[in-house]
């Protein structure tokens, strides 16, 4: 899907939203991310990222981690379960290929899907 948007409707904005998932979401870890999970009834899958300085020093690493997680949302949004996401950045994400992330973000993408 090259021409899946990415509109404001489908991103977590706001500190309150971020906390709901925190507090009641579903966590999926592996080396590179820590995917949390909240169902929602009412709307399609919502994405929100959280990559600390922890992760990178570095704004072009974080910068990049992110653009990664945005597009490998984007493209698989609509096989995605209605709910809420956030998805955090674990350390050795700073040191790996986009290529790397992206696979470690379709295997989450694909156990949501099937849950």
């Amino acid at each position: 899907m090259p021409d899946a948007p990415f509109p404001p409707c489908v991103r977590l904005r706001q500190a309150g939203q971020y906390k709901a998932v925190f507090a009641a979401g579903q966590r999926h870890t592996d080396a590179l991310f820590t995917v949390i999970y909240l169902p929602q009834k009412k709307s399609g899958a919502r994405l929100g990222m959280v990559v600390s300085k922890k992760v990178s020093r570095l704004a072009v690493q974080r910068n990049r981690i992110k653009r990664q997680i945005r597009e490998s949302f984007r493209l698989h949004r609509h096989s995605l379960p209605g709910g809420d996401l956030v998805v955090l950045a674990r350390y050795r994400a700073a040191t790996q290929a986009n290529a790397t992330l992206s696979r470690s973000l379709q295997q989450h993408w694909q156990r949501l899907a099937q849950s």
